[in-house]
């Protein structure tokens, strides 16, 4: 197991060359772990886990951002140290579509105070679809028919590390670590992609659940990604969740970037049947909040694998 773990650094390592496009961009990431880091399959204790989100970010506005993640996951084999996941991803922006589809793989290692640290790996494929038609020409110009609708098919993987215990989550992740900044036409030739690029980032993520009452706990948590180049080179989302009767959440986030910043609302509800919805409202800083915002819809559900149901409440 100690391969595992050194490969998992080294994959870590060898990719803080990142740049400036987010890819899917997700308010409640941290029910979301699954995309963005692989070691996060087999988390939740025995039960597997099915999430949906759906996201469009800045409503309307002919281009924007449209994010669709369908995830699944949970823990295996004889002592549960092995977990599985798979997820399926659709980004939309601009004239680019992404279809993302991933299998995670992670191993589980018992640490003192009921801590646990996961190692985990995914690999996949990307499609890439580009729609070139549909862009606006440069003056007197028009664009050559022959270019039409491209696609691409690109390999793909990441690397992830997540430590937690019944409070505490500290988790460092590359999902995606080939970078992906062009597409071949048929006839082989290049095509660079302004918008709709994949590369690297480097994400860190972390929170801890401070026990108020027996009614409410509240729980801190921020998301650092690390950029190069681009508007935003360091996007930070620093949030606050009050759990109410462990079933209710209310939360807030602030999230820094010229392009992405904004004030994040959210709402959630936990049934005791596992059933899992929230919501996101994004209130942007920049300009075209006056025109437009973002909206982010969440709904889960834990399955559980024992009589006893899903032993303890979803934190994160």
């Amino acid at each position: 197991m100690r391969k595992l773990i050194l490969l998992v650094l080294l994959c870590l390592g060898g990719s803080l060359s990142i740049n400036a496009q987010v890819g899917g961009l997700y308010s409640q990431y941290m029910f979301n772990g699954l995309v963005i880091n692989p070691a996060y399959a087999g988390s939740i204790e025995d039960a597997m886990s099915f999430t949906a989100f759906y996201r469009d970010q800045w409503a309307g506005v002919d281009g924007a951002p449209q994010d669709l993640t369908l995830s699944a996951h949970g823990p295996f084999g004889k002592n549960k140290k092995v977990g599985l996941g798979v997820f399926l991803e659709n980004n939309r922006e601009g004239l680019t579509n992404w279809y993302n589809f991933f299998a995670s793989y992670s191993y589980k290692f018992e640490l003192q105070n009921n801590a646990t640290l996961s190692a985990g790996l995914q690999g996949g494929a990307s499609l890439l679809q580009a729609n070139l038609l549909e862009g606006d020409a440069p003056d007197g110009q028009v664009f050559d028919p022959a270019l039409g609708f491209e696609s691409a098919w690109r390999p793909n993987f990441g690397a992830g590390l997540y430590y937690y215990s019944d409070r505490l989550y500290i988790g460092v992740s590359v999902p995606y670590i080939l970078e992906q900044r062009s597409i071949r036409d048929k006839d082989g030739v290049e095509i660079s992609l302004n918008q709709g690029a994949r590369t690297r980032q480097y994400l860190l993520t972390g929170g801890y659940v401070f026990p108020i009452n027996d009614n409410l706990k509240l729980k801190p948590s921020a998301l650092l990604r690390v950029f190069q180049g681009g508007y935003d080179p360091v996007v930070a989302d620093l949030s606050a969740s009050l759990f109410i009767r462990e079933a209710f959440s209310l939360g807030i986030t602030y999230r820094t970037g010229a392009e992405i910043g904004a004030v994040v609302f959210m709402l959630g509800y936990r049934a005791p049947n596992g059933l899992r919805v929230g919501y996101a409202y994004d209130n942007s800083f920049d300009d075209i909040s006056r025109y437009t915002s973002s909206h982010e819809v969440l709904i889960g559900f834990d399955l559980s694998r024992s009589d006893k149901g899903v032993l303890s409440p979803r934190y994160f």
